[in-house]
């Protein structure tokens, strides 16, 4: 039973993102006439983005050094852009370039977390104390 459920949660999250994964990379080819390099920043910008606000949201109780973690590492992405500016066309980042890639990620992310029939999604710590009791559970059935 432990691992049909361990199961199940494994396929709602490779569904979760297959699901943003299509959106980001469709919408992105609808709403920007760009070259590959500057799609691939768009796709790679808005997947970090869901990505951070995929971890918020799975977190049940975020402490101060859950936003420092989260702070940091869009840091260091932003820093990265600056860092490889060789590889990316700095001149194309501007209001509407940032407004629609904050539209990608809304459209990618809010359905699956903002919807009526939503997938609970064990916490890391629910995981954590669901696989003990497991434990649990298999060393009682041993005896």
């Amino acid at each position: 039973m432990c691992i049909r459920d361990s199961f199940k949660t494994s396929l709602v999250w490779v569904a979760q993102s297959i699901y943003q994964g299509a959106v980001v990379t469709l919408s992105t080819f609808i709403l920007f006439d760009d070259s590959f390099v500057n799609i691939v920043i768009i796709n790679f910008s808005a997947l970090i983005l869901i990505e951070m606000l995929n971890l918020y949201s799975v977190i049940k109780k975020p402490t101060y050094l859950t936003y420092i973690v989260i702070l940091l590492s869009m840091l260091i992405y932003a820093s990265s852009i600056f860092i490889f500016r060789n590889y990316f066309n700095l001149t194309t980042i501007d209001q509407s370039f940032l407004l629609k890639i904050l539209f990608i990620t809304a459209i990618a992310w809010l359905p699956i977390h903002l919807s009526l029939i939503h997938i609970s999604e064990p916490t890391r710590l629910g995981m954590i104390s669901y696989a003990v009791f497991c434990l649990k559970k298999k060393k009682k059935k041993k005896k």
